[in-house]
């Protein structure tokens, strides 16, 4: 669609440029899930965290924070 003459592209406001960032970091942080429960990470991390002894307070930290993540996605559930 061509702009006619009355139409001119304005740069985006304070607001309109934080929605389209905040849109944006969600949803790459979807595909990024949704990458991740693909290539059954979940699964990896049940196995990693069997082993919790082995694996140092920060991964452990870590591992649950993610794998708590990603069962929250209907996709994750599902497994």
């Amino acid at each position: 669609m061509a702009l006619g003459n009355g139409d001119q592209c304005r740069p985006m406001g304070r607001k309109a440029r934080k929605d389209f960032t905040f849109f944006f970091i969600v949803w790459c942080r979807r595909r990024q899930q949704d990458e991740m429960i693909e290539r059954d990470v979940m699964q990896w991390l049940v196995q990693l965290l069997r082993n919790c002894d082995m694996i140092s307070d920060y991964m452990l930290e870590y591992a649950v924070a993610l794998l708590m993540n990603l069962c929250l996605r209907s996709a994750g559930q599902q497994l």
